[in-house]
């Protein structure tokens, strides 16, 4: 067997020389499969899961090779035409099994945390985010009264296992009324290509913004206790 990657792992193929034929590999990997016969055939097929079949290139009378693209667990066998011309389905099964592309993570960390910040404010934080085979892009998520709002943080054009960076969000870039209740995390995309993007998230921060009417109406209420 020969496991060819898909190119966003930036992993190099890999040759088995003594395999026992099953398959275990990530989504979009192609597999070379060759084989030989211990006796003469005409051709023969790959046979998946029982239901798609891929024609093998005979090299001669006993040597065959295919390419499997690997899209989902099953197994594989091998059907023989023999000399006659009558087909024979080996009955020795392959297990294709899938590995998982981990979704990356990040963690957030806050530089001047407040519960109360001005619509003119400016919220400074540094960031960690880390995934298997490369990093896509950062965004801020940011909910105002239950409505939700994408900021991008920073996009990644080459393979990038680890970011560490800092980021400064300047309120008056959305639109911020008093009293608005926000809420905001940091969501990274992995730059899986198959089935991906895989997406991570920080933990959840939250802050009010300043009401000068609602403290003034406090103030009022607090006198009036006194």
């Amino acid at each position: 067997l020969t496991l060819n990657f898909p190119s966003y792992t930036g992993l190099k193929k890999k040759f088995l020389k003594f395999s026992d034929g099953n398959v275990r590999a990530l989504p979009g990997t192609e597999v070379n499969i060759s084989a030989k016969t211990n006796v003469p055939i005409i051709g023969a097929d790959l046979v998946f899961s029982n239901k798609d079949s891929l024609i093998m290139t005979k090299e001669k009378e006993t040597n065959l090779k295919a390419s499997l693209l690997i899209k989902e667990k099953g197994y594989y066998q091998f059907r023989v035409k023999d000399q006659n011309g009558n087909k024979h389905l080996i009955q020795k099964k392959y297990s294709v099994e899938l590995v998982k592309d981990h979704s990356p993570n990040i963690v957030l960390f806050l530089a001047n945390p407040r519960p109360v910040y001005f619509s003119t404010d400016k919220v400074k934080f540094f960031y960690e985010g880390k995934d298997d085979f490369g990093i896509n892009s950062v965004e801020l998520i940011v909910l105002i009264n239950g409505k939700v709002k994408k900021i991008p943080v920073k996009s990644f054009k080459k393979r990038q296992k680890e970011a560490k960076d800092s980021y400064t969000w300047p309120l008056s870039q959305i639109a911020l009324n008093p009293g608005d209740e926000v809420q905001y995390y940091l969501e990274i995309k992995d730059n899986d290509n198959i089935y991906g993007p895989n997406a991570g998230q920080s933990e959840t921060y939250s802050f009010s913004i300043f009401d000068s009417k609602k403290e003034i109406e406090n103030l009022i209420a607090m006198q009036e206790k006194m």
